[in-house]
């Protein structure tokens, strides 16, 4: 095994969060936020997926999360995905307050999908972590 990574977590996501359209509830913007440091992150690490004919998934897994920054992947994913179910969330709230019952219902199977996605990254983020991080 190698080195033992290291990442601040909850500072992360706090100083994102306040700094990024949290303190507004604006989480389009957090969102958005999450989208272009995540291709920023991959950028810098070299772990792109390509461009069409040239698309290969790549996983950060216990394997392959060699660095800190690669623990930001799976951090960043689930923000982005907790992000777009809030905003969802707002979304239906909204329109069920113009439309009353006549709202949208598919909104909230979004919202549960995304939910359950963002659940996904954080358990993926945790196994990692257990395996390669000083908890």
């Amino acid at each position: 095994m190698s080195e033992v990574l290291s990442v601040p977590i909850l500072e992360t996501v706090k100083a994102a969060q306040l700094q990024n359209g949290l303190r507004h509830r604006d989480f389009q913007r957090y969102r958005q936020y999450c989208t272009r440091r995540l291709r920023r992150i991959r950028k810098s690490v070299k772990f792109t997926h390509g461009k069409g004919k040239q698309f290969v998934n790549k996983k950060v897994d216990v394997e392959t999360a060699t660095e800190n920054r690669l623990l930001y992947l799976p951090l960043y994913n689930a923000e982005r995905a907790w992000g777009y179910a809030m905003q969802l969330k707002e979304d239906d709230n909204l329109d069920k307050s113009e439309n009353g019952d006549d709202a949208n219902s598919r909104i909230k199977f979004h919202l549960n999908g995304r939910l359950r996605k963002a659940a996904e990254w954080s358990q993926k983020l945790a196994d990692i972590c257990a395996v390669r991080a000083d908890i």
